[in-house]
């Protein structure tokens, strides 16, 4: 067999609710446009999954442990938006990390880019996906706790040597309990 190059790009935040998932929407959408519908969008969150939400899509219900052991195949987790993406739809039920190394590395067979939304927090599922990435986006707000929780992100991607391309400080607005631009550099 021979294996495709293909790059997985994980979007990262230790704290919830920052819009990691909308971003992780936006920008596989609009790769996929570019990269004319080669794009794989998949979410790893084993609490509450919402990509298939903004895909007007149902619950994800098959588990990656079932396309493991033959019971399903990747395909029937694959799910096309229109010409420009393809979204994953699985059951992320505390899945190990050979499973999400499986997963991935089934789709690496498939699509030059992966577009990875992983779970907020920086458990077992966090550290996986981390380590299946080529390299993350992290995301935070422009507040104390989500910036210290987005550099405890960083620590550990650094630890797995996992590239940073970017961190992004989402929802600014200039309010007093934000920290400012400068301040965040």
């Amino acid at each position: 067999m021979v294996r495709r190059i293909s790059s997985v790009l994980g979007l990262f935040s230790a704290k919830g609710g920052v819009g990691k998932t909308v971003l992780a929407v936006n920008l596989a959408t609009d790769l996929g446009r570019m990269l004319k519908g080669r794009v794989a969008l998949m979410e790893v969150c084993n609490v509450a999954p919402s990509i298939h939400l903004y895909f007007d899509l149902p619950e994800p219900e098959i588990p990656p442990r079932k396309i493991i052991t033959g019971g399903a195949r990747i395909e029937d987790a694959i799910v096309k938006y229109g010409n420009a993406l393809d979204v994953v739809s699985l059951l992320f039920d505390h899945s190990s990390e050979a499973e999400i190394t499986v997963i991935i590395d089934l789709l690496r067979e498939r699509y030059p880019l992966i577009i990875l939304d992983s779970p907020p927090g920086l458990g077992p599922e966090v550290h996986s996906s981390l380590r299946a990435c080529n390299e993350i986006i992290v995301v935070c707000l422009p507040e104390i706790p989500s910036v210290l929780q987005a550099l405890k992100t960083c620590r550990i991607a650094e630890q797995w040597r996992v590239p940073i391309e970017r961190v992004i400080v989402n929802r600014i607005q200039g309010g007093e309990f934000e920290i400012s631009p400068t301040d965040l550099r």
